[in-house]
């Protein structure tokens, strides 16, 4: 009879995977508080806070929970157009998620894997190293010399072509320094660049409306039709609070955009969460008066 073999030598992944760091609950708050849980108010994790948009409160008081028993449309119709008029993308273009989680998972799997290297410009959001070393790619941090300083157009092309790497992750503005790549500086990473560059821009409406800009005018959709290796995630889960909705999406050039479709998982977004995120993108203004209140 054969040596019994343990099931951890079955994992693709031999060693373990440092996880992403959660935060505890506001149940878990409130009890170790000795406070009620609606007491707590959260300041830790870049919530939009002061209770939903009044679109995402008419869109479920209307939602029929019949439609639950029924997946929703696989193509995200309604949503993609939604989001379309917002941001100027092409639909075919836009991929949605749950959460802008699921899709630096699907980015960094179409891109890399086994050996391949990420780079990784920190600090910033820790989820991109944790989804390439779940790929098997090997993570490249590039620190700051000051956290005061980020890291320059010439400093990161020079590592991608010092480790030959695939993927190279651009969190503007950056979680958690705040800082931001103008357009010009992120087209001059990404142009002719032998990799993937995907901008993180889930904060970029708060920094619209910081400088007192118009919306969509930080946007690096706007490169995309120069810059074909160029993808945009965003998010409706910060500037228009459906945190808890899990809604994400991922902007891809015209040149990816069918193959990302394809990869994609096919109805993550739930129907519940579809129709508040329809709410919210179709009441605009409200949504920029919270994010000018959190300013």
């Amino acid at each position: 009879m054969a040596e019994p073999v343990s099931p951890l030598d079955l994992l693709r992944l031999r060693d373990a995977v440092e996880p992403y760091q959660l935060e505890p609950s506001d149940e878990e708050i409130a009890r170790a508080a000795g406070i009620g849980v609606d007491a707590v108010i959260r300041f830790d994790l870049n919530t939009l806070g002061d209770g939903p948009l009044p679109g995402a409160v008419d869109a479920l008081a209307r939602f029929d929970p019949g439609r639950l028993v029924e997946y929703g449309d696989p193509s995200y119709t309604e949503l993609r157009a939604a989001i379309s008029a917002t941001i100027g993308a092409e639909p075919r273009c836009i991929i949605p998620g749950a959460g802008a989680d699921e899709l630096i998972r699907l980015a960094t799997t179409m891109v890399v894997g086994p050996g391949d290297a990420v780079l990784i410009p920190t600090p910033t959001f820790p989820m991109f190293a944790v989804e390439a070393r779940m790929a098997g790619a090997r993570v490249v941090p590039l620190p700051r010399k000051s956290l005061r300083e980020r890291q320059g157009v010439d400093e990161i092309r020079g590592a991608v072509e010092a480790t030959n790497a695939r993927l190279v992750w651009i969190c503007s503005p950056n979680n958690p320094t705040a800082d931001l790549y103008p357009l010009e500086e992120l087209e001059a990473i990404a142009a002719g660049l032998p990799a993937i560059v995907v901008v993180d821009a889930v904060y970029q409406e708060f920094a619209e409306t910081s400088l007192g800009l118009a919306a969509e005018s930080l946007s690096a959709v706007s490169l995309q039709q120069r810059v074909a290796n160029l993808l945009v995630l965003r998010s409706l889960a910060k500037a228009y609070g459906l945190a808890g909705g899990r809604v994400g999406y991922l902007v891809t050039s015209a040149e990816l955009a069918e193959r990302f479709d394809a990869a994609r998982l096919p109805i993550s977004v739930a129907t519940p969460s579809q129709a508040a995120a329809l709410g919210v993108l179709a009441d605009p203004d409200a949504a920029h008066a919270r994010q000018r209140l959190i300013v």
